[in-house]
């Protein structure tokens, strides 16, 4: 078993309630912010059971060919070791387009349902979210999402912080919403407060006294 890193995201935008923070972002992009936010919430769960040192990070993979006419088959140099189904999307599109396939996970080997056209440009690979080895139950997957949480309140709160001392106090005050900072840190210090009581009753889960 394994826990694909989306099951933690998602926990995580649920809390912040805030789509905006990724506008403008390719989906790669902010494959690799989450990861960021996730790989230091660890920092704040050294008490987990479970190996969170164990883990394949993400990766997006794709691979280009022009048919000739006559191949269905298109074999990928590379794949995930057996990734969950939930941390991987496959790719295949014939001129930009997608179309039905088979993959088989054991040659690796894209087929594609009809016969492309010669001179066809297919693309195919995948998405790869990344996982971890070990099955994280529902209370460690929480505990590391109020974990990016608290990474990605410090983090806003320094980037305000510069945006701050590079304008001027009516500048700032003009463009910048006055409760801003307030509620970043209201949203830190309520993810610290429920990390901490969340990580002190998992601790002590099942102790039934010295």
């Amino acid at each position: 078993m394994s826990t694909p890193f989306v099951d933690i995201f998602n926990k995580f935008l649920s809390l912040i309630d805030d789509g905006s923070i990724f506008r403008g972002l390719t989906d790669g992009q902010v494959t690799e912010v989450l990861y960021n936010y996730l790989d230091n919430a660890k920092i704040y769960f050294k008490s987990c059971k479970k190996d969170l040192k164990s883990y394949q990070k993400f990766k997006f993979h794709s691979q280009t060919a022009i048919t000739d006419g006559i191949n269905k088959e298109y074999l990928l140099s590379n794949y995930p070791t057996i990734p969950s189904e939930d941390s991987i999307e496959l790719i295949f599109t014939v001129d930009g387009i997608s179309v039905d396939y088979t993959f088989d996970v054991e040659t690796l080997t894209f087929t594609a349902e009809l016969l492309p056209t010669v001179g066809d440009e297919v693309v195919f690979g995948y998405n790869f979210s990344g996982q971890f080895e070990d099955d994280l139950d529902y209370e460690e997957e929480w505990i590391l999402a109020h974990g990016m949480v608290l990474s990605w309140t410090s983090q806003a709160l320094r980037n305000e912080s510069n945006i701050k001392n590079i304008m001027t106090t009516k500048d700032y005050t003009l463009y910048s919403p006055a409760n801003f900072i307030n509620s970043l840190m209201e949203l830190r210090n309520q993810s610290k407060k429920e990390l901490e009581e969340k990580t002190i009753d998992y601790t002590y889960n099942n102790f039934n006294g010295f």
